[in-house]
């Protein structure tokens, strides 16, 4: 059976920052740059 995705030694900090990043892309949606806008 696959094995699941367990998160390992990842700090919260990174996760809201990815989190906060894909919502300012979805929010930008101008392709690449929807990070730096950030």
């Amino acid at each position: 059976p696959p094995k699941p995705r367990r998160p390992t030694r990842i700090p919260r900090g990174i996760n809201e920052r990815r989190l906060r990043e894909k919502k300012a892309r979805s929010d930008t949606k101008r392709g690449r740059s929807g990070r730096n806008w950030g």
